[in-house]
C-alpha cells in the first residue's frame, strides 16, 4: 500500500508519543508487505550481528552503571517520567530521521519492481510487456546512520531496540545504492542496449537487499511499537487522574486508539495477491479496535461540549476523528458483509489512490494521516 504516513517532530515525552503514532500507518504497511521472505545469513552476517549484539550489551551495562551512581531523586520527584522522557527522545529520533524517510518509499519501489518482473528468482528476461523500473530512494543513508548513532547515545536500557536500529541502518546502507543504480539503469533505457544483461546481473543483489531490508524494517517496527505502547500506557495513567489534564488525556487516548485501529486495518501480505484483501482481515480484532476508538471519540466529543473555551481550537482535530471513525466503520462493514472490491476499485488498491476506495485499509490510513496533520496544526502543538 503506497499511502504516506506523516511524521511528527516532537521532542518531549508527549511529542514523541504522537511522533510514533504518525508512523503507525507506515509501520503497518511495512510489516504487511515487507515482512515475508528471509535471506539466509552468511558468516559475515552472523559476525556482524554478533558484534552489534555485543555493543548493545555494553550499552546496557553502561546505563545500569550510570543509574547505580546517580543521586537519589528528591522526595516528590518522578524518576519514571525522566526515564520515559529519555526513551521518548530516542524513539522520536529513530522515527523522524531514520525510519520514516525510507520505509514507505522502499515499499513503493519494491512493489513497482515486482509488478513487472515476471520471475522473482531469475529476474527480468527481456520478454516483459512493460518495463516500469523501480523508484529511486532519495533519502541519505548517512543521515539514518547519524540518527541511529544519536539515538543510541541516549542512555536507555533497550538492547533489542538498539540492535534493531543498528540493523535497520545497515540494511539501508546496502539497499539505497542497489536500488538507485537499478533505477537509473531502467530510467535511462540502458536495458534496451544490453538486452537486460546488467538487469539480470543486478537482480540477485537487488532482491537480497530488499529482503534484508524487509527483515530489518519488521524488527525495528516491532521494537518501536512495543516501546511506544509502554510510553503511551504510562502517560495515560499519569494523566487520567488529573482533572486539569482532562483535555490532554482525551487527545492522547484518541490518538492511541486511532493507531490501534490503523493496525487492525492492515491485512497480511499474500504473495499471489499483493493488493489489500478484506477477507484476510481479522473481523473480531478490527471490530474491537473500531469500537474502542469510537467510544473514545464520543467521550472526547462530550468533553468538548462542556469545555468550549479549551475545546474550540480542537475543532479540526475532532473532525479528523469523525472522518477516521467513518473510514473504520466502512471497512468493518465490508469485511463483515464479505463484500469484494469491484473491478474499478481494484485498480486503486495497493497504490496512492487507495484512499478513494470506501472500505479499504488505504482510506483508513489516509484519514489517520489527516488526523495527525490536524493535531500538528493545533495552536502551540510544537510545545505540547
Amino acid at each position: 500500500m503506497a499511502s504516506r504516513a506523516r511524521a511528527l517532530s516532537r521532542s518531549t515525552t508527549r511529542r514523541a508519543g504522537f511522533a510514533l503514532a504518525a508512523l503507525v500507518a507506515l509501520v503497518a504497511l511495512g510489516a504487511c508487505k515487507l515482512q515475508r521472505g528471509a535471506m539466509p545469513e552468511d558468516a559475515d552476517d552472523k559476525r556482524r550481528l554478533a558484534e552489534i549484539a555485543h555493543r548493545a550489551l555494553d550499552r546496557v551495562e553502561r546505563v545500569e552503571r550510570e543509574r547505580a551512581s546517580a543521586p537519589t531523586p528528591a522526595p516528590g520527584s518522578s524518576p519514571a517520567v525522566d526515564v520515559d522522557a529519555l526513551l521518548a527522545r530516542k524513539l522520536d529520533g529513530l522515527v523522524r530521521e531514520c525510519r520514516n524517510p525510507f520505509a514507505t518509499r522502499a515499499l513503493q519501489s519494491w512493489t513497482r519492481y515486482a509488478s513487472w518482473v515476471g520471475d522473482k528468482k531469475t529476474g527480468p528476461t527481456g520478454r516483459e510487456r512493460n518495463v516500469f523500473g523501480l523508484y529511486a530512494l532519495g533519502a541519505d543513508p548517512k543521515a539514518c546512520r547519524k540518527a541511529v548513532a544519536a539515538a543510541l547515545s541516549v542512555a536507555t536500557a533497550t538492547p533489542t531496540l538498539d540492535l534493531a536500529a543498528e540493523g535497520f541502518a545497515a540494511a539501508v546502507e546496502t539497499l539505497v545504492p542497489a536500488v538507485n543504480a537499478a533505477s537509473l539503469y531502467y530510467e535511462h533505457g540502458d536495458y534496451k542496449e544490453d538486452a537486460f544483461a546488467r538487469g539480470r546481473a543486478m537482480h540477485p543483489d537487488l532482491v537480497g537487499a530488499f529482503e534484508a531490508f524487509k527483515k530489518a524494517d519488521a524488527a525495528l517496527g516491532a521494537e518501536l511499537d512495543a516501546a511506544q505502547e509502554g510510553l503511551d500506557a504510562r502517560e495515560l495513567a499519569r494523566l487520567e487522574g488529573d482533572e486539569a489534564q482532562r483535555g490532554r488525556w482525551h487527545l492522547k487516548r484518541t490518538a492511541v486508539l486511532a493507531r490501534a485501529l490503523v493496525r487492525a486495518a492492515m491485512p497480511p501480505s499474500v504473495p499471489s495477491a499483493p493488493s489489500a484483501d478484506p477477507s484476510k482481515l481479522d473481523l473480531a480484532a478490527l471490530s474491537s479496535a473500531e469500537g474502542r476508538f469510537e467510544e473514545a471519540r464520543i467521550a472526547f466529543a462530550r468533553w468538548r461540549e462542556g469545555n468550549d473555551a479549551e475545546a474550540t481550537p480542537l475543532a479540526s482535530y475532532a473532525r479528523g476523528l469523525e472522518q477516521l471513525g467513518l473510514a473504520g466503520r466502512e471497512l468493518v462493514a465490508r469485511v463483515r458483509d464479505r463484500r469484494p472490491y469491484t473491478t474499478g476499485e481494484k485498480l486503486n488498491l495497493g497504490g496512492q489512490n487507495e484512499w478513494m476506495v470506501a472500505g479499504s485499509p488505504g482510506r483508513v490510513v489516509a484519514r489517520y494521516n489527516a488526523l495527525i496533520e490536524a493535531f500538528n496544526a493545533l495552536p502551540g502543538a510544537a510545545g505540547k
